[in-house]
């Protein structure tokens, strides 16, 4: 389950058997709906977009675009096959709705401007290596475990996260792959209940939430 809200207040949360709760603001009244083909829904973006106020992920691979204070018939449903167990979605700030998903096995989606799904390699540094990565058939060093969260940066970099793993900064034109250590947190050694239930981005920092609040500064390039 999730919850986002909008930029006029708007409180839109979603959860199991696709049920959407959405209130004029965080006070209520808040109202119920539910998706026809009942998804279990995990997360919901707020855009700030006129067209298309929300972006809600179902943990099958389904992604729905528009506004989710509305008719959910009205949800435009897009399939991010073959993109199991979806984890989190992130939106590029740009003027074109450019929206990222992340799910099983270290799999990262992009969707561009032209509404394609496209699927983008994410290779990770060697210092990396130690952590929750492996090789693939070409020896480039790959996640072997699902993006937990994903945040995007103003400057347009995206973080993505790992339960086990530090911060991985990506860039989404397809520059030099790094990372931003956790503090007290070895990148060498796994850390298996390193779980984010917060990400967000704010400045040059992004803050990371979960047994302990983390803020990172991944500066610009």
């Amino acid at each position: 389950s999730d919850l986002a809200l909008g930029p006029g207040g708007d409180v839109v949360a979603v959860g199991d058997q696709g049920f959407i709760v959405v209130g004029a603001s965080v006070e209520g009244p808040f109202a119920v709906r539910r998706l026809d083909d009942e998804e279990n829904l995990g997360v919901v973006l707020a855009t700030g977009r006129v067209d298309v106020p929300h972006v809600l992920g179902s943990l099958n691979g389904w992604v729905y675009l528009g506004d989710a204070t509305g008719d959910p018939s009205d949800l435009e449903r897009e399939s991010v096959a073959p993109l199991h167990e979806l984890k989190a979605l992130a939106i590029e700030p740009t003027s074109d709705l450019i929206v990222w998903a992340s799910g099983s096995v270290g799999r990262v989606w992009r969707r561009g401007s032209d509404g394609a799904w496209d699927r983008e390699e994410i290779w990770l540094p060697p210092g990396l290596s130690g952590c929750v990565v492996a090789e693939d058939e070409c020896g480039r060093i790959v996640s072997s475990r699902a993006f937990s969260r994903l945040a995007m940066h103003a400057e347009g970099m995206l973080a993505l996260f790992t339960s086990s793993c530090p911060a991985v900064v990506v860039l989404p034109s397809g520059g030099c792959t790094a990372f931003a250590g956790l503090p007290d947190v070895p990148v060498e050694r796994r850390e298996e209940g390193l779980i984010f239930d917060l990400v967000l981005a704010s400045g040059s920092f992004l803050i990371a939430a979960g047994p302990k609040v983390y803020r990172l500064e991944i500066g610009t390039r």
